[in-house]
């Protein structure tokens, strides 16, 4: 059995899409919460290889909820991202109020 995997990069990728997807439809994206998300995936898609067990083992809480948050975004990205704007308004109201939500659940 095949158990599928990402990239870090290729998950960093996906999160960039989305937000410029959730910009597309009208959504306004603050340095919070995304912002935060955008930083910690950058950091670590490389950082992760050459990393202290010290360091990764901080920064684990963080990462965690931030990869889980990324993921989140990025799966209403894939099955959204055909739809015509006109049929989002209800979506582009709930992700208004996600993203401006805080960073760690």
């Amino acid at each position: 059995m095949k158990i599928s995997s990402a990239s870090y990069t290729s998950i960093a990728q996906d999160y960039n899409n989305a937000m410029q997807w959730m910009k597309s439809i009208g959504v306004t994206l603050g340095s919070g919460r995304t912002g935060h998300y955008q930083k910690v995936i950058e950091y670590w898609k490389d950082q992760y290889k050459i990393a202290s067990d010290e360091q990764a083992q901080k920064s684990l809480p963080e990462f965690v909820n931030s990869m889980c948050e990324i993921s989140s975004f990025v799966d209403i990205y894939k099955r959204l991202k055909c739809e015509p704007v006109s049929e989002l308004t209800g979506i582009k109201e709930k992700l208004q109020k996600g993203v401006n939500g805080t960073a760690f659940s």
